[in-house]
C-alpha cells in the first residue's frame, strides 16, 4: 500500500483530494500538544520558585510569552499544485510545530522540540525534535532545525527523517536550507536547497534562489528551483508572524 502511495507522488497530475479526517486529527494533536506544553511551563514555574523568590516576583517576559507563525507555501509545477501550509509556537525554549502536505500529499505532522541558543554578535541556534507523521504516510521522525546569525547573513537549515511504519522501504531524509542576505529591512535574497518527496523531478538535491518582501509581521517570497534544467518549478511562499 504504501509503495503504491509513493508511486503516485512522481505525477502529481489531476486534483488533489481534501481529507477531511486527517485534517480533524492534525488540529487535534497541535491542540493536545499546546495544552500540553502549557501546562508543562506552569508547573516548571511554580515549582522552580519560591512566593518570595525573585523569580516568582519578576519572571522574565522572554520565557513565559507566545510567539509563532504560519506560513504557506504554494507549489507550482506544469503538472500540478500543492499548498503546503506550516504552524509553528513557541513558549520560551518550548517549540511547536505542525505541517500538512510536507512529508506527503493528505499527510499532517505534529512536532515538539527544545530550542538552545548561544552567542551575541554570532547567534545559534539549534532546535532537536520529534515529530508523528499521520495520513497517507504513517510514521514517526526525529527532526532538526538550525540557525546561524551574523549581522545581516543567515544560514538557516530544517531536516528530518522520517521512518515509515507501513514499509520501512519508504523512509526518507528531508531537508530544506537557505542561506540569505538581509539587504534592506524589508527586502532579502539568497540561496536554497532542498531534498523533499511531494515532487519527484529525478534529483536527490534540488537547488534554487529566492527573494522575500516584509512588511510589518508579513511576508511574501519567491523561490525558483532547478533553474537551469527542465524540471525547474516556482514556490510561492506568504508568511505571517505573531
Amino acid at each position: 500500500m504504501a509503495s503504491e502511495a509513493r508511486a503516485g507522488l512522481a505525477p502529481v497530475l489531476g486534483p488533489i483530494e481534501r481529507s477531511s479526517e486527517v485534517k480533524r486529527r492534525f488540529v487535534a494533536v497541535l491542540v493536545a500538544l499546546a495544552v500540553a506544553s502549557s501546562a508543562v511551563a506552569t508547573a516548571q514555574e511554580v515549582g522552580s520558585s519560591s512566593p518570595d523568590s525573585p523569580e516568582a516576583l519578576a519572571p522574565e517576559a522572554a520565557d513565559s510569552a507566545w510567539s509563532g507563525g504560519l506560513d504557506t507555501y504554494l507549489y507550482l509545477q506544469q503538472e500540478g499544485v500543492v499548498v503546503m501550509p506550516i504552524a509553528r509556537v513557541d513558549r520560551g525554549s518550548l517549540h511547536l510545530e505542525g505541517r500538512f502536505q510536507y512529508e506527503d500529499l493528505r499527510t499532517g505532522s505534529a512536532w515538539v522540540g527544545w530550542t538552545f541558543e548561544l552567542g551575541d554578535a554570532l547567534r545559534f541556534a539549534v532546535t532537536p525534535m520529534v515529530g508523528g507523521v499521520f495520513g497517507r504516510t504513517n510514521g514517526v521522525a526525529p527532526g532538526l532545525r538550525l540557525s546561524l546569525v551574523w549581522k545581516r547573513l543567515e544560514l538557516s537549515s530544517e531536516s528530518e527523517y522520517l521512518v515509515d511504519l507501513e514499509n520501512a522501504q519508504d523512509s526518507f531524509f528531508y531537508n530544506w536550507s537557505e542561506l540569505s542576505w538581509q539587504a534592506l529591512s524589508w527586502l532579502r535574497g539568497g540561496l536554497a536547497v532542498q531534498r523533499m518527496r511531494v515532487y519527484q523531478t529525478g534529483l536527490a538535491l534540488e537547488t534554487g534562489a529566492f527573494v522575500g518582501l516584509s512588511k510589518g509581521p508579513v511576508e511574501l517570497s519567491v523561490y525558483g528551483f532547478n533553474l537551469y534544467g527542465d524540471a525547474r518549478y516556482a514556490i510561492f511562499g506568504l508568511g505571517l508572524g505573531f
